[in-house]
């Protein structure tokens, strides 16, 4: 399971999407955590590099939500010439202060008491976060806010290493 969308720390306010076309041969998923300081095309995010955003949708070149892979419902796998051809895009958020409920990949709480605010966390890969990872100094990917009130398997988190601002969010 991806990261789904949450809050805002701006009270009622939406996710913060920008329109970025997905690198080549790529397989995007909703709520994926995506890089684009590559080639500036989305892509997947890995452990350890500053974050573009999370994954709201994938349009075409009208802005129509394409088919999503055969038995799937939220998963695009997009063809070897898509930045010249299809043009497939994501719709990323790309705000510091959204708040997502992402998946762990272990048991909350047992490093750097991840399951309190204002832990540091990395991903494991572009749809769930490292526990291991979790400590309380400065340097992550992501800013914990806790465990998720309405799913104890997850935490809630915000990006903290963001591309946009080349520098940690504190």
């Amino acid at each position: 399971m991806a990261f789904k969308f949450k809050k805002s720390l701006s009270g009622n306010s939406a996710p913060v999407l920008v329109r970025v076309i997905i690198d080549n041969s790529d397989v995007i998923q909703l709520g994926d955590a995506v890089k684009v300081y590559n080639a500036g095309n989305a892509e997947v995010a890995a452990t350890g590099n500053p974050l573009a955003g999370f994954v709201h949708a994938v349009v075409d070149k009208n802005g129509l939500q394409p088919a999503p892979d055969s038995g799937t419902t939220d998963t695009w796998t997009v063809e070897a010439d898509n930045e010249t051809d299809k043009e497939l895009a994501v719709l990323i958020d790309l705000s510091l202060d959204s708040i997502y409920s992402g998946d762990v990949d272990g048991t909350i709480g047992t490093t750097g008491t991840s399951n309190k605010m204002g832990c540091s966390l990395d991903l494991t890969d572009e749809n769930s976060i490292a526990e291991t990872s979790a400590t309380r100094i400065i340097s992550a990917q992501l800013y914990g806010w806790g465990t998720d009130p309405d799913d104890s398997g997850n935490l809630l988190v915000s990006i903290k290493e963001s591309e946009r601002t080349g520098l940690l969010v504190y």
